[in-house]
């Protein structure tokens, strides 16, 4: 925690959340701040559409995989703009979060309620075979600092976001699922919100 006291001491927030829902046990700090979404947003956007609309999956998989593999924001318009903002916002409600938090393209929440969009994804993953189909996306981040720590060690499906153009915003943020056990057994959701550029 020490680390975190350098962080804060230097003028920068961070939030974050791990959760361990087969053991209904935690770790957080400062979990209840808001942070600007920037491309973290697309992880839970990308789960709420194909739920929606299963097709999507097939007849728009090669602008999931840019938007899940790249990032891509091209990419990410043209899926908002064909399928709206009603799906994500539903995908809210079901979060048990602020239905409003889905309404944008980019959005502001907090770690806990980044947990919850995450934690979601996961029964979606779980559940339902094209959500599995569509986790295995989730896999292959090119950036993802979770990934980039924990990807060798176990299998994880996140989707991260980052942008630095101030003073408008400034933001790095990553969540997702590492799974403890082995292939997809004993899943721990993350969520990390910072300012940091």
């Amino acid at each position: 925690m020490s680390q975190l006291n350098g962080i804060y001491n230097m003028g920068y927030d961070i939030g974050f959340v791990l959760y361990d829902p087969i053991t209904e046990t935690g770790l957080s700090s400062n979990a209840d701040k808001r942070f600007y979404s920037a491309s973290s947003a697309k992880g839970p956007y990308v789960a709420s559409v194909v739920f929606a609309n299963p097709s999507a999956y097939y007849t728009d998989n090669n602008l999931i995989y840019n938007i899940l593999r790249y990032s891509d924001n091209n990419a990410y318009t043209q899926l908002f703009n064909k399928y709206g903002n009603t799906s994500f916002m539903n995908w809210c409600e079901y979060s048990h979060i602020d239905p409003s938090i889905g309404s944008t393209k980019y959005t502001f929440y907090s770690a806990r309620e980044l947990a919850k969009l995450w934690t979601t994804n996961m029964f979606y993953f779980y559940n339902d075979t094209t959500g599995y189909e569509l986790g295995k996306m989730f896999q292959i981040p090119e950036t993802s600092a979770i990934h980039s720590v924990l990807g060798n060690m176990y299998y994880t499906q996140t989707k991260g976001g980052w942008i630095s153009q101030p003073p408008r915003a400034i933001t790095a943020t990553d969540a997702g699922i590492v799974y403890k056990g082995s292939s997809y057994n004993h899943p721990v959701i993350m969520s990390i919100n910072t300012n940091l550029p």
